[in-house]
């Protein structure tokens, strides 16, 4: 494991060495543009610390663009400035019993984003400082997102029990103003639709089959410092970070047990509530819709419908009778005739172009072949599969 680590330290991380003995559990946030609200969030962090009565440190990257407005620059300014008081605060106490740690990474001046660096670098930023100085378990949060009173206790769990990778429940909360506006109104119905969507999707996923049926949220992943280190580290990415992490995540997990494919990631018993709001600081997701019904535009979530994730069921299960009956080798003359629409996305994007020395390689093992299969028709693969089937079943 060390060496693993190690190698990612030196090679892959933004931080090489260590600065400070970090916590073992370490909760990794993101912040643009979240004060004073982020206090609050702070403050149910704090409560779960005490309730499990285990040390927390949260590891917060303060960052936003070179280019943005003024208004952004003093409200990141109050936030670092607000956080570096409660830090030098708790170090300067001669209890220092404290036990929400916090560390500050500012990215606000002179380490200013640029254009093409968002959340997924914010993300990587704090992960890697969690690791490079000692950290256990990295737990992924969103500045927004509150936090159970149980939550702090699943981490220790989640450290206690040796897990390697875990996600959790979430509930946006609801503005629950006594008297709601129009927009507040839309914006609590567009959250329930996106909740349906998103959770509907995950449902689907894993009726079909496949092991990448986990919802992607930055705010719920969880995984110990080896599986990030395997990983390559957080996707540097202005969105959908976390998309292509649980998707490595997976891949890492069934490459090395098999028997883990009908649930590769564990599950822990909390849950995390983002707020509902409009943003406008990534290119796509939950805020840039609720900003579209707050600018008086009418907004659906892309859903699929039945029958496309039949063809998905279809292909995975054809797969796996092939592989039982010792003729994988067929599988792209059997998709011609069983799933017509989808092998004819799975051909123009070179799906079988490798799949006999894929088979070659692995026909020793039918379970290995299997992981090779789901690991080739992996969730980007699923999700473009089914956007290509939404305009060729209609």
């Amino acid at each position: 494991m060390k060496d693993t680590i190690k190698k990612y330290l030196e090679k892959k991380s933004i931080f090489k060495t260590k600065t400070f003995d970090c916590s073992e559990i370490a909760v990794c946030i993101p912040i643009c543009n979240e004060y004073p609200n982020f206090m609050s969030v702070l403050k149910t962090l704090a409560i779960s610390c005490a309730v499990a009565n285990q040390q927390v440190q949260v590891v917060c990257c303060v960052n936003n663009k070179k280019n943005c407005n003024n208004e952004i620059l003093e409200n990141n300014f109050k936030m670092t400035y607000e956080l570096n008081r409660i830090s030098k605060k708790e170090n300067q106490s001669e209890e220092n019993n404290s036990l929400l740690k916090i560390s500050v990474l500012d990215f606000t001046k002179e380490n200013s984003f640029s254009e093409k660096q968002g959340v997924g670098c914010a993300r990587k930023i704090t992960m890697d400082y969690a690791l490079a100085n000692g950290a256990k378990v990295l737990a992924c949060l969103d500045a927004d997102t509150f936090v159970d009173e149980n939550y702090v206790a699943q981490l220790q769990r989640f450290k206690d029990e040796k897990m390697e990778c875990a996600t959790m429940d979430f509930y946006h909360k609801r503005i629950d103003d006594e008297n709601l506006n129009q927009n507040s109104i839309q914006l609590n119905s567009a959250i329930q639709d996106y909740e349906d969507y998103i959770k509907n999707h995950s449902i689907n996923l894993r009726n079909c089959g496949t092991p990448f049926f986990y919802p992607a949220l930055g705010c719920v992943i969880v995984c110990s410092d080896k599986m990030y280190a395997e990983c390559g580290g957080m996707k540097n990415k202005l969105a959908g970070e976390d998309f292509y992490f649980i998707q490595e995540m997976i891949k890492n997990v069934i490459n090395k047990n098999p028997d883990k494919i009908s649930f590769p990631i564990e599950f822990l018993d909390t849950q995390v509530k983002p707020a509902t709001r409009f943003s406008d600081r990534v290119i796509f997701g939950t805020g840039q819709a609720l900003k579209k019904i707050v600018e008086g535009e009418t907004v659906k979530y892309n859903t699929f419908c039945r029958e496309h994730y039949l063809q998905i069921k279809n292909f995975i299960n054809l797969f796996n009778d092939l592989n039982k009956k010792n003729f994988p080798l067929n599988l792209q003359r059997e998709a011609k005739k069983t799933c017509k629409e989808l092998y004819y996305f799975l051909y123009e994007d070179g799906f079988f172009s490798d799949w006999d020395s894929i088979v070659a390689n692995n026909k020793k093992s039918s379970k290995k072949l299997t992981v090779a299969f789901h690991c080739k028709f992996d969730g980007l693969k699923i999700i473009r599969a089914l956007h290509y089937l939404q305009k060729t079943m209609q």
